[in-house]
């Protein structure tokens, strides 16, 4: 397999926390198919996932996405020793409570964090599909309490986040249909590769907020109609 280096040394970089550098990979994905082989190839090894990110749904483009270990899900109010490398960001989760392929199953919808955090040195120089193999520098997620999905069609919403600064406040559209999309084209592929979508997964759908980098302290993210989520850094 031409992209069992770029998978080992992944798997170093995740035991190490040493970033990967690109002249100890002798091959690297050439396409989507290729990296989505490394992602399952790091996965075998880091264990189960029961989540999923996958970007906003843009018609007649196809979305690119990535397994999230299982341990690497934390629960809203959790402490974390240190901030991400590469920041926060904030989004909405999807949880499917049955079979999301199925038109008449229940989705409901949280805040979430998405810890952004790259096991390549210097990422940005990286081919693009060597940066989606690396799980599209996630590095873990941070789940809100689920709400139902609003019965809306697109409409602005308001977001804010606040860390031991100024909030930053954004407007960003909440699209359900969108969002059902994005979902229900994550569940094809998840279930193309094996691990289909159970009642209990997550899927994030894309940075409404950030990456922003975040000092140690708490953290908190707020949108009317949600339960914020909070994370603490270090202390």
């Amino acid at each position: 397999m031409t992209t069992q280096s770029l998978a080992q040394a992944l798997l170093a970089a995740h035991r190490s926390g040493t970033p990967v550098d690109p002249a100890s990979v002798s091959e690297q994905p050439a396409d989507m198919a290729q990296a989505y082989d490394v992602q399952e190839a790091v996965l075998a090894e880091l264990g189960e996932s029961r989540a999923w990110k996958v970007g906003p749904w843009v018609e007649g483009k196809v979305p690119a996405c990535a397994p999230i270990p299982t341990a690497w899900i934390y629960g809203d109010g959790v402490s974390l020793p240190a901030p991400p490398i590469g920041g926060l960001e904030v989004e909405f989760a999807l949880l499917p409570q049955g079979d999301p392929l199925d038109p008449a199953t229940v989705v409901e919808v949280a805040l979430v964090y998405e810890l952004v955090a790259s096991r390549l040195s210097n990422p940005k120089s990286w081919p693009d599909a060597s940066r989606f193999a690396d799980f599209q520098s996630s590095a873990g997620i941070i789940l809100g309490v689920a709400r139902d999905m609003p019965e809306t069609g697109d409409k602005t919403i308001e977001l804010s986040f606040e860390s031991g600064a100024d909030p930053v406040v954004v407007h960003t559209r909440f699209d359900r249909d969108a969002l059902l999309k994005a979902l229900r084209w994550m569940a094809e592929e998840a279930a193309r590769r094996g691990r289909p979508i159970r009642k209990g997964d997550v899927v994030i759908t894309g940075a409404r907020i950030g990456p922003i980098p975040v000092p140690s302290g708490k953290a908190t993210a707020s949108c009317a109609g949600f339960s914020p989520i909070t994370v603490t850094f270090g202390g």
